[in-house]
């Protein structure tokens, strides 16, 4: 895989005009990518609005991202040694049916 995959949930507001014509007219993956290239992982302080963002790239690194709020949630689960993500916990879970007792009394 070659491409940088972006997966992003939210409405945010528009650019700094001085952040250029390709991310204001690119949409959200645009504007993510501008913002990260800029900002690096203070990219988030740099966005207003409410989002969830995740960016893959090619040589396995992942950057995520919810707002200060977390108006948009964003859950993770590693499996198979993948980083899997999704909006909502039950979307990430298992069918092996085996709960870990420890992930259990560390979420109570």
């Amino acid at each position: 895989m070659d491409t940088i995959k972006i997966t992003v949930s939210g409405n945010i507001p528009p650019l700094p005009v001085d952040w250029g014509t390709g991310a204001q007219a690119g949409g959200a993956v645009a504007h993510w990518l501008a913002a990260y290239e800029r900002h690096g992982a203070d990219a988030p302080q740099a966005v207003k609005g409410a989002f969830s963002v995740v960016i893959n790239w090619p040589d396995g690194r992942v950057f995520c991202a919810v707002d200060r709020f977390s108006l948009h949630s964003l859950c993770y689960r590693v499996a198979d040694g993948a980083l899997r993500v999704a909006e909502r916990a039950d979307e990430l879970a298992g069918t092996d049916g085996d709960i870990d007792p420890q992930a259990l009394y560390d979420y109570l």
